[in-house]
């Protein structure tokens, strides 16, 4: 597997605020952070990016994190997304699975 970096521009191209993702920062770690509300019961699908600056950190000191967040509890976690060729839709898969049972959950 071949390490990439991912560009703020490219995340956001692929969470896309016009489909109902908002970007966000957190104070502790400076990344950029994607929610996307699920309709029901309050789950916030949570994406941290570890891009800050404009690009993701360098290689080996994060990875992209997906969780459901129930108001200020966490409510599913899913495995790392590695920052290798195919994140995109590694990324996608995660997320998916993430709804899934998040809404499972319910």
């Amino acid at each position: 597997m071949k390490y990439t970096t991912i560009t703020e521009t490219q995340m956001n191209e692929l969470l896309k605020s016009d489909k109902g993702w908002k970007q966000t920062t957190t104070a502790k770690t400076k990344e950029l952070v994607y929610e996307f509300p699920l309709k029901q019961d309050g789950i916030v699908i949570k994406v941290y990016s570890s891009i800050a600056r404009g690009q993701s950190r360098k290689k080996g000191t994060d990875a992209i994190r997906v969780c459901a967040v129930k108001g200020d509890k966490g409510w599913v976690k899913a495995p790392r997304v590695l920052r290798v060729e195919g994140w995109r839709d590694n990324l996608k898969t995660r997320v998916l699975d993430v709804i899934t049972q998040a809404k499972a959950r319910r």
